[in-house]
């Protein structure tokens, strides 16, 4: 990789523009450094990468070195070395192990940490405490919760750490990231509004997302060496309205699927249909005008109900109710798969 391509990789990597691939790359770098090395200001990234580079020049320069003293040797000694090449090889396998399974805590975090001027609200109250960012954001934390963010958020990121359950709506800025750090997980957004929950039990994360997308990555944890997951990737799923997701921190994994009462999403350029009178309507014009409505797919598995019509109003219930009136009325039954609604015939339920 030449200077020039590493310093746009960077940038990409500030404005939150990297793929996932792009983003691990980074990270990986970044933890190269020592922690004296890492400024306590997140704005200082020219020295940051001059740093970064440094080192992974110097790792480059000591690869040479090392084949170069191998093949001198190799004929003289070739037992000998073939024994210390395993051993050599052993180490450095157990050596990259242990640095992909230490406590990992992503880099703009580690920044943030060192954040001296941080605000500390706790909620101690039985209502939502709302509190008001200086980006024009706002967070409704729900009692016996709490969060901490900078008096000022830098030019590049906008981080807060959440302990609890809170709501957000995020104000949009496309080149500051929005990161929301909890136990377990990393919530990142641009612009957007987004529940986060913990159950305190079982300290499982819950995310569910009102508008805009989000994106959810699990903070890896420190865990036993092992050679399946010496290279597995960091779990993390992509949120949409109406959606949730639920992160199982010993089974290590997501469960999407919808919320638990979606609402209707505002479509660029449709008008939101709030009329829900139907006379003799084919079932699938029904289901097309909820999908377009919520912004959710809704799936007929068995053509010969697409023939059925409705005939009835929905207007005053909610989205379940609405597919549970009609599914009533043409002698069938739905079920969730992951966020699709499934319409079946009842003796087809499974």
């Amino acid at each position: 990789m030449s200077r020039a391509s590493f310093h746009q990789l960077l940038e990409k990597y500030q404005q939150g523009n990297c793929s996932p691939e792009e983003q691990r790359l980074v990270e990986q770098w970044y933890e190269m450094l020592d922690a004296e090395e890492i400024a306590d200001d997140p704005d200082e990234f020219i020295n940051l990468e001059q740093k970064l580079w440094d080192k992974i020049k110097g790792d480059i320069q000591e690869k040479p070195s090392v084949q170069a003293f191998r093949k001198n040797h190799i004929f003289h000694f070739l037992k000998p070395a073939l024994t210390i090449a395993a051993a050599f090889g052993a180490v450095l396998l157990i050596t990259t192990a242990f640095y992909f399974y230490q406590d990992y805590t992503r880099p703009s975090q580690r920044v943030f940490s060192k954040v001296k001027s941080l605000l500390i609200k706790a909620n101690s109250t039985d209502t939502d405490l709302k509190i008001d960012l200086e980006d024009g954001s706002t967070i409704f934390l729900e009692p016996n919760s709490e969060v901490q963010y900078p008096e000022h958020f830098s030019a590049a990121v906008r981080e807060v750490e959440l302990t609890g359950n809170a709501f957000f709506q995020v104000s949009k800025n496309p080149s500051r990231p929005f990161l929301v750090y909890n136990k377990n997980t990393v919530t990142r957004v641009v612009g957007t509004s987004f529940t986060i929950k913990t159950n305190t039990s079982t300290n499982e994360t819950e995310v569910t997302v009102k508008t805009g997308k989000v994106i959810v990555t699990a903070k890896e944890k420190k865990r036993a060496f092992s050679l399946k997951k010496l290279f597995q990737t960091t779990p993390e799923v992509v949120l949409v309205p109406n959606q949730k997701t639920i992160f199982q921190p010993i089974a290590g994994h997501f469960t999407t699927t919808l919320a638990d009462n979606p609402i209707p999403v505002q479509v660029k350029d449709q008008p939101q249909t709030s009329d829900y009178k139907f006379n003799e309507t084919p079932v699938s014009e029904v289901l097309s005008q909820l999908e377009t409505t919520y912004g959710i797919k809704i799936l007929i598995e068995d053509e010969a109900l697409k023939s059925n019509t409705f005939t009835g109003n929905l207007s005053e219930q909610n989205l379940y109710n609405k597919i549970d009136f009609l599914c009533q009325s043409i002698n069938a039954s739905y079920q969730l798969s992951g966020t699709t609604i499934v319409i079946k015939s009842k003796n087809k339920i499974n």
